[in-house]
């Protein structure tokens, strides 16, 4: 992870730049990260996990014939506001931040690993 400049630091730095930079790069990139730190200080700055057009895998509990069988899901992401939405062909579904990982995964892989975790505890 890359150390952050303190702001104060990042001030200076931008006084100076514009003092010597004569076609205005330097402070335009200086000026565009102090307006990101700026932001991010404020928490108006996300860092998403995922972008529209991904996949998430979630677990499904189903029943047939009242015996339980859980399985991977498929859900592709169609745009993000605070939360994840996913269209499926019936309703569309809201996820939030907040369960990626935990109930809803970014691979495959991790929702199968899962379900192998809860089926284990459901054994025992």
């Amino acid at each position: 992870m890359m150390n952050k400049f303190p702001k104060e630091q990042l001030d200076m730095l931008y006084e100076q730049a514009k003092k010597v930079d004569d076609v205005g790069l330097t402070t335009h990139i200086l000026q565009e990260l102090k307006e990101y730190r700026d932001l991010e200080e404020q928490g108006l700055l996300l860092k998403l996990p995922c972008k529209a057009g991904d996949k998430l895998y979630d677990i499904r509990q189903n029943y047939i014939k009242d015996r339980r069988n859980d399985m991977v899901h498929e859900l592709s992401i169609e745009g993000i506001t605070v939360e994840l939405c996913t269209w499926e062909t019936w309703m569309a579904r809201s996820v939030p931040l907040k369960d990626i990982g935990k109930t809803v995964f970014l691979t495959k892989e991790e929702a199968e690993k899962k379900l192998k975790e809860l089926n284990i505890s459901e054994r025992n």
